[in-house]
């Protein structure tokens, strides 16, 4: 949940916006002019400027709408993911404008040269919004996401930021619906090596399942370390993350529940910032 106030980033990515849009606006509208001018039988040119400006444009209107869900739910979602949402779209609203700076260019070399096959759309692929972006980023904001459980399992000291891009990178990912198929993930072991299956970070369940078997194969990683099969092989510490992880996104996760064990809750109860190693030796303690 928001620990802090992110109505200043709110602002100041909406000013962006506002701002790419000027940006772009004018010269589009001179080249337009300029081009119907220069070339004046020349309707493809009309054609991909008009194009190519709607398209950014369009971009522009879904990632204000995005912030005004931010705005509209700010005390129901957690800081950080609120910021990496708008750092993550000031990124792309950059490539994007620097995108049509590039078509603007390219089009004005053309004029200067008189010249309409000098005019070319840019060979970089500009990440603008779709429709179908918009509740894709929603749950981004609300916390599913790849980045979101890399933030909380790093901060969590369960891995460091080189072994979790390595475990994952490891790990085989199903695109497949997580509730129906839940016997498909795992940590499963095989003459002396560890194999990692992962469902896709689409919604909340498949969300506590990476978080669960991400944090099931960090123990079996660990297991020369720990020597008690009860606590390597058993559920307490991984759905202790589920629940931690739960309570961190409490608004945005309400609707979900998820299975306990007794541990599991007492670890919740007692938890005052510890690292996943302390995690561990409580555990051992309440065996």
């Amino acid at each position: 949940m928001a620990q802090f106030s992110t109505r200043l980033d709110l602002l100041r990515e909406t000013f962006n916006i506002f701002s790419s849009y000027i940006d772009v606006v004018v010269p589009y509208i001179i080249y337009r002019y300029k081009s119907k001018k220069v070339f004046p039988n020349n309707q493809d040119i009309i054609n991909t400027l008009k194009l190519e400006f709607n398209n950014y444009v369009k971009s522009l209107g879904i990632g204000l709408e995005l912030l005004s869900f931010i705005s509209r739910n700010e005390r129901d979602l957690c800081y950080e993911d609120i910021i990496r949402y708008c750092y993550n779209s000031s990124e792309n609203l950059k490539d994007g404008t620097n995108y049509m700076k590039e078509l603007f260019e390219s089009l004005d070399t053309a004029l200067e040269l008189e010249r309409a096959y000098k005019f070319r759309t840019p060979s970089s692929d500009p990440k603008y919004l779709q429709e179908d972006d918009i509740e894709k980023n929603i749950s981004y904001i609300k916390g599913i996401s790849f980045d979101g459980i890399r933030e909380f399992i790093i901060d969590e000291c369960i891995y460091d930021d080189r072994h979790f891009r390595d475990c994952f990178s490891r790990a085989k990912v199903l695109d497949v619906n997580s509730r129906e198929n839940m016997d498909l993930f795992g940590v499963f072991e095989n003459n002396n090596s560890i194999k990692l299956v992962l469902p896709k970070i689409t919604d909340e369940i498949s969300t506590f399942i990476n978080i669960h078997e991400l944090v099931h194969y960090a123990l079996l990683s660990k297991k020369d370390e720990i020597r008690d099969e009860n606590i390597i092989y058993q559920e307490d510490i991984p759905i202790f993350y589920e629940l931690l992880y739960k309570k961190y996104k409490e608004k945005s996760f309400n609707n979900i529940d998820i299975h306990t064990t007794d541990i599991a809750l007492r670890l919740l109860e007692d938890y005052n910032e510890e690292p996943f190693e302390i995690q561990i030796e409580k555990v051992k303690s309440m065996k």
